[in-house]
């Protein structure tokens, strides 16, 4: 007569340490029955250093400014269903960056002479303040499909935006690059590009 099935008993050290692969940990969380979602909250800083060219609005002479962009933030999430491998989060952001003036030509005042033209950002960066709330959804649909949808709004700016990167190409056997679909309302702009990224993951690293 067989001895009955004892998870504790017939689960050795190798089984436990692939349990630090998220969708074995999924997985295991089915098998047992565990459909407790799974919670995560935090907080985000970040500091930076960036220098802007640009031209002198009187002279067109070209400079050159550095400016120290900040940000601190919060955030939350869960995945609704402990066996699907979703991730929802909510997001918060405040961010204190440099925003470049415009690219635009401009000639010396009062001269014909177009050789003295310049074209770019014209004055010095100003400083803009956002402050930015976000719903994330990551989804991976199958070992060669995944997305994250990611709207946003600028509740001082109230400007909306929307990225949308599709993972489709693998690299060293993870989801790795594929498409990205962008839309912006103030302009109102759209865009799409390939992307080779980080591998695609439900786990939130606060960026």
């Amino acid at each position: 007569m067989k001895p009955p099935l004892d998870n504790k008993a017939y689960c050795g050290e190798g089984e436990l340490a692939a349990l630090a692969d998220p969708s074995l940990t999924r997985e295991w969380n089915r098998i047992l029955g565990n459909y407790e979602h799974t919670k995560l909250w935090g907080l985000t800083t970040g500091v930076g250093y960036a220098q802007h060219a640009y031209f002198d609005a009187d002279s067109l002479s070209k400079k050159t400014v550095d400016k120290v962009p900040w940000s601190v933030g919060a955030f939350f999430g869960f995945e609704p269903v402990i066996d699907q491998p979703y991730l929802l989060l909510f997001t918060y952001k405040h961010q204190y960056d440099a925003k470049d003036n415009k690219q635009k030509v401009a000639c010396p005042a009062g001269s014909a002479d177009t050789t003295k033209c310049v074209y770019g950002s014209i004055g010095t960066p100003a400083m803009q303040t956002k402050d930015l709330v976000g719903v994330e959804f990551r989804d991976k649909i199958n070992d060669n499909w995944a997305f994250k949808l990611a709207p946003t709004y600028d509740t001082r700016n109230r400007i909306w935006s929307v990225d949308l990167p599709i993972f489709f190409i693998p690299l060293k056997g993870k989801l790795a690059g594929g498409l990205d679909l962008t839309w912006k309302n103030s302009p109102n702009q759209s865009s799409v590009g390939f992307f080779l990224s980080q591998p695609f993951t439900t786990l939130y690293s606060g960026g």
